[in-house]
């Protein structure tokens, strides 16, 4: 029992030695996409703007930073290119929707050393989805009337809180 204990031991020890590098350079190289999903809008006027961090240990390639997006659930994509902002700091436009509209789309990045990545991670097949609506809801506003106020006390501070059901 011993002899064979040490044997897996000391295979565990060469696949160890073997293989830790490879995961570390592959943990090192690899490509990362942070990115808040878009929200349900109304506007059916203004570009969709997708903001994502994009970082690699290894330069990235420019053509390859894209958002694609579409409006058939993913039966065709159109492509948008992702322009630097900011270092690691990129911005993408979908074009604005007509009302009632589903938009789906994933980011994609690759980098010179052959690693990628998309977001979410198993983009085409998962997609951030996001509805242009038509808002029929007026924004609700709360807020604590000015009581009794004099002009010597000018100015008031006015607090509110207003919601919408759509942002």
């Amino acid at each position: 029992v011993d002899e064979t204990m040490t044997i897996q031991y000391k295979t565990s020890i060469i696949e160890m030695e073997t293989f830790l590098p490879i995961f570390q350079d592959t943990l090192s190289s690899r490509v990362t996409i942070e990115h808040s999903p878009l929200i349900n809008t109304e506007d059916t006027v203004h570009d969709y703007r997708v903001d994502a961090m994009i970082t690699s240990q290894s330069p990235l390639v420019a053509d390859s930073l894209k958002v694609f997006w579409s409006i058939d659930d993913g039966s065709t994509f159109a492509e948008a290119p992702l322009q630097p902002e900011q270092p690691n700091h990129f911005v993408g436009w979908i074009p604005a929707q007509t009302s009632e509209t589903t938009i789906s789309y994933y980011i994609h990045a690759g980098a010179e050393n052959g690693q990628w990545a998309a977001d979410p991670w198993t983009g085409p097949e998962e997609r951030h989805t996001f509805r242009v609506l038509l808002d029929e809801t007026p924004p609700q506003i709360n807020h604590e009337p000015i009581a009794i106020w004099t002009s010597a006390k000018w100015s008031p501070v006015i607090t509110a809180e207003i919601t919408d059901d759509l942002s």
